[in-house]
């Protein structure tokens, strides 16, 4: 058994933070922003605060803000290279993933809506965007990638969407942690060390939900994804989590030709197929596997 290991260190946009029963991967985002339907060419990116918020939002004041829509950026690099250390490359699967946003309930600035309601939260496949200089007392017009409203509706078709949760804010000004349900897409992209992009839209028409950005002054109450991992189970040959007929065909392809087992199984390894452990794949793991298969594996 691969000996546990304690981390603890901070690295740009990274913190590793020991939790009893196994470590916690805290990200912090490369880029925020958010962007609204009633003006579709400005940035805001380099507000202090993001905001989802629906057609029907209104202000402290009571005067309509219209729809927002935010899209944040969380690098996965270290992430992979954390848990690699943990339990060897390709040998782990993303488990768990906690987001932690801090609300602001009654924002100075009267651009930001207020309300309770529902938003989703979704990954979001196209990285190609950039949060743009803006902010809401520095008129800027978005250009190239920086999101805005126009950006956001340009990429959004042939971008793949995968829902990990709908929430609800709590209207008060505190640090408010939202379990999200693993996509492939988002696991893959935690699993390959890429980027990963959220965005949140409204539910309920009155929502108002605004939230510090990575741009506000105090660190700790930036957007933060807190992700944990476990170890893949042996066999698991296409790393879907489950032993079972379907990891046949890829055990196979991975003995007779290793090659064409890494491309078409990107970000799995060849050793979870090692049955006995002996460091290697190959003809001596057949029975052993097929034993698993059979009759599930013994410890």
């Amino acid at each position: 058994m691969r000996p546990r290991m304690c981390i603890s260190l901070v690295v740009t946009g990274l913190l590793v933070a020991p939790v009893v029963g196994g470590d916690v991967v805290v990200v912090t985002p490369t880029a925020d922003s958010f962007c609204r339907q009633s003006a579709t060419t400005r940035s805001y990116g380099a507000a202090g605060a993001l905001c989802v918020a629906g057609t029907n939002s209104v202000n402290g004041s009571g005067s309509a803000r219209g729809r927002f829509d935010t899209m944040i950026k969380f690098p996965m690099a270290a992430t992979k290279t954390a848990f690699d250390a943990q339990y060897g490359a390709g040998n782990w699967r993303l488990a768990t993933a906690k987001l932690t946003l801090s609300e602001v309930d009654q924002p100075v600035n009267t651009i930001f809506p207020r309300g309770v309601g529902e938003f989703d939260v979704i990954w979001f496949s196209n990285d190609n965007w950039t949060e743009g200089p803006g902010t809401p007392n520095s008129v800027v017009t978005g250009t190239g990638t920086q999101i805005t409203w126009s950006y956001l509706s340009a990429i959004s078709p042939g971008a793949v969407q995968q829902p990990l949760g709908r929430f609800q804010n709590m209207g008060v000004f505190d640090l408010q942690t939202f379990t999200l349900t693993p996509s492939a897409g988002l696991a893959a992209d935690v699993e390959a060390g890429t980027v990963v992009s959220l965005r949140f839209s409204p539910v309920t028409s009155t929502l108002g939900f605004t939230f510090h950005s990575r741009n506000y002054g105090n660190p700790d109450q930036h957007p933060q994804l807190a992700l944990t991992a476990a170890p893949r189970l042996p066999g698991d040959m296409n790393c879907d989590g489950l032993l079972n007929n379907f990891d046949i065909d890829p055990f196979v392809i991975a003995i007779v030709d290793p090659e064409s087992y890494v491309e078409s199984y990107p970000g799995c390894s060849l050793l979870i197929g090692d049955m006995n452990l002996d460091g290697q794949l190959n003809n001596f793991d057949i029975d052993l596997f097929i034993e698993c298969i059979v009759n599930g594996c013994r410890n």
